[in-house]
């Protein structure tokens, strides 16, 4: 079970990563426009409604990792990922929690 598994490692690893993203602020991004709402959207339509509805709030440097709930054609993270690479962030990694897949 989880509880075993965090009683041997002596933590909890979920709890680890909330906190130490909080303590970095991770909050890098801000919107720069107002993107429609992507639901129903085709891919290329998604694409090009977030293509510019980041920027990065200050320059970055250094690897970054994007968490996103749900990839559902990747649009969001590409639009966000371009945000931070011309703030000078690189590696870009991301992570979501799950995949909408077809």
């Amino acid at each position: 079970s989880s509880r075993k598994k965090q009683r041997q490692r002596g933590f909890d690893t979920v709890a680890g990563i909330v906190e130490c993203a909080t303590a970095e602020n991770v909050e890098l991004l801000q919107m720069s426009g107002d993107p429609r709402d992507q639901v129903g959207l085709s891919a290329a339509d998604r694409q090009r409604n977030v293509h510019s509805a980041f920027r990065a709030r200050f320059l970055v440097r250094g690897e970054v990792w994007l968490v996103d709930d749900v990839i559902t054609t990747g649009a969001t993270l590409r639009a966000a990922a371009r945000a931070l690479f011309l703030a000078g962030a690189g590696p870009i990694r991301a992570v979501a929690l799950c995949s909408a897949q077809r």
